[in-house]
């Protein structure tokens, strides 16, 4: 490519959508920007994913758009090839205690504990101090603080210090050929929010594998807590792209964790996480050379 976008700031960009019509006005459903980097003759996949469409949904049985879109600057070119549609059944994977039910908090005593069944606790504070990890037992609904779209009655939460984590081996393994997707509901605590002020604090989504005793990260997606909030969840999501026959994790346990990687003094709230496989991959896939 002689005349390839530009890669200098601000970069030329490329976006991948979804769309429907209404009457003749295209509706994007969703999108995703690929931004140009220094050419290379080596294709790149990119892809944009469209989660389980809901029978409310407003594109419901609408036909399917696609578009590629420049939206950068004039003077240069994108080359693009082989572009795909899939259209896949999510297979969910079973989390142990995903909605956070156990233990159980009594509702008429102390409405927090420090124990989460089915995951294993990564907790800075000392023997004998606050503890980091745990769960507490929402709020009565006329309650200002109560968190309107909770699962169950029961939330975990997560120190923001750096170093807390939540951690799950599951009994399925890495397949070849499937992507995965892991979905947690997060929000903030009401009295005690991760901080947003420079450096701020953030919850890494994360799967890994295990090499012995030793945890191998596969993929991971940082969440920030501005724009989350203390009385509705937010759906974040880490999405792992096809795994590979070469890829040093297929065939092993598949492991997510919740990791706080801020500072001391904040809390994160969290909810319902899910993990599915997809086969053969998602929505709409354009290889671009850059």
């Amino acid at each position: 490519m002689l005349l390839p976008p530009s890669a200098e700031i601000p970069a030329d960009t490329l976006e991948l959508v979804l769309y429907y019509r209404d009457g003749d006005e295209p509706v994007d459903i969703v999108s995703r920007t690929v931004t140009a980097m220094p050419w290379s003759q080596l294709l790149q996949d990119f892809f944009v994913y469209l989660p389980k469409v809901q029978s409310g949904d407003t594109c419901a049985g609408k036909t399917v758009g696609v578009a590629i879109r420049a939206t950068g600057t004039p003077g240069g070119f994108w080359d693009l090839d082989n572009v795909r549609l899939v259209e896949s059944q999510p297979v969910t994977i079973p989390i142990e205690n995903a909605s956070f039910e156990a233990p159980v908090v009594d509702p008429n005593g102390f409405t927090v504990v420090p124990d989460v069944d089915g995951w294993t606790e990564i907790d800075n504070a000392p023997l004998g101090d606050s503890l980091n990890t745990g769960v507490f037992l929402n709020t009565p609904p006329d309650t200002p603080d109560h968190i309107v779209n909770a699962d169950g009655s029961q939330l975990a939460f997560l120190g923001s210090e750096a170093g807390n984590a939540l951690e799950q081996d599951l009994a399925a393994t890495y397949n070849v050929g499937c992507d995965y997707r892991l979905t947690v509901a997060a929000g903030v605590s009401d009295l005690f929010p991760p901080s947003t002020a420079e450096p701020v604090d953030a919850l890494e989504l994360v799967l890994f594998y295990r090499d012995g005793s030793e945890v191998v990260d596969v993929a991971g997606q940082t969440v920030e807590a501005a724009g989350l909030s203390s009385t509705q969840l937010t759906d974040v999501s880490l999405y792992l792209p096809t795994v590979q026959p070469g890829d040093a994790w297929v065939g092993i346990g598949i492991g997510v964790a919740l990791r706080a990687t801020g500072m001391p003094g904040g809390f994160w709230v969290l909810d319902d996480v899910r993990l599915i496989e997809l086969l053969p991959g998602p929505g709409l896939a354009s290889t671009v050379a850059e």
